[in-house]
């Protein structure tokens, strides 16, 4: 069975093939690529098949202790502040921007995240108890192309797996940019691969994220990647060319609302006898309170 074959999950509503590693796709014809989810099996996983400390697709139930990858971008990072247990958590403040609190937040747990106490480690740092760790929790979502599958996978990393694992990793990857930088004048972030893994914790049974075997890609490699990191660059300039267009009709929409705004102002400047008077206010309120 060709697994890249089968793990292809395009959002186009056409029959996407691979064939010998390479997909035999129109990318003009392509909507979107929905990337497939990795985690990391854990001992208190609440699964019939867990193997802890293996890397799992989820979309598939494939288990691999070692996933060789590539990054496609930069991880993004978001923070949420949760209460209650797991499966009967309920998130009351997040932040896409890591700067302030989403509009959406059920309850913001102040104006701008830096300063919210939601977020300090202060206490922690004091008591070193874990029970004092911040509630508000960073996520970093990180997309990569597995080298395996050929296919778009994604990680959302936390605690000691994203400090530790995760900010290590990107360190030897930076490393090796610079490196690629001084010798070609040029680098992406498709120009480096690593081999995702896991250890155990130090403080509990709970296996956390390494990444290692960083290296920039060989001839080999690049040429096995190819058609994958064609199709994915080929996603990401669409993606940025619909932001561009989208940005452009706000710039667009809000000239013309200040041009209708400007005209509208000269039109009253120039006829203050029609403008009408408004009448002092001396009866009651009109509403309730609350909507005054």
């Amino acid at each position: 069975m060709n697994e890249s074959k089968d793990l292809v999950k395009i959002e186009s509503g056409l029959p996407v093939l691979a064939s010998g590693g390479a997909f035999d796709v129109d990318f003009t014809d392509i909507k979107r690529i929905t990337p497939y989810t990795l985690s990391i099996d854990q001992p208190m996983t609440q699964r019939e098949d867990i193997k802890p400390g293996m890397i799992r697709t989820v979309e598939t139930g494939q288990l691999r202790k070692e996933v060789k990858v590539v990054l496609i971008q930069k991880p993004r990072e978001t923070r949420a502040y949760e209460i209650g247990e797991f499966p009967d958590k309920t998130t009351l403040c997040f932040s896409r921007d890591m700067i302030k609190p989403d509009a959406r937040s059920q309850d913001m747990q102040a104006l701008v995240c830096s300063g919210c106490p939601k977020a300090s480690w202060e206490k922690f740092n004091k008591t070193k108890n874990f029970k004092d760790a911040p509630g508000c929790k960073i996520t970093s979502q990180t997309v990569f192309i597995d080298y395996d599958l050929l296919y778009p996978v994604e990680m959302y990393i936390r605690g000691k797996s994203r400090s530790g694992g995760l900010e290590e990793g990107l360190q030897q990857v930076t490393q090796q940019f610079v490196t690629l930088k001084m010798a070609t004048g040029s680098v992406a972030w498709t120009d480096v691969i690593m081999t995702l893994t896991t250890e155990k914790g130090k403080k509990n049974n709970n296996y956390v994220l390494k990444i290692k075997d960083v290296h920039p890609l060989t001839l080999e490699e690049r040429e096995h990647l190819k058609s994958i990191i064609a199709l994915v660059g080929a996603q990401k300039a669409q993606m940025l060319a619909r932001i561009a267009e989208t940005e452009a009709a706000k710039s667009r929409a809000a000239v013309d609302d200040e041009v209708t705004k400007t005209v509208a102002e000269a039109v009253v400047q120039s006829e203050p006898s029609q403008r009408a008077i408004e009448p002092e206010y001396v009866g009651e309120p009109s509403g309730t309170s609350e909507e005054i």
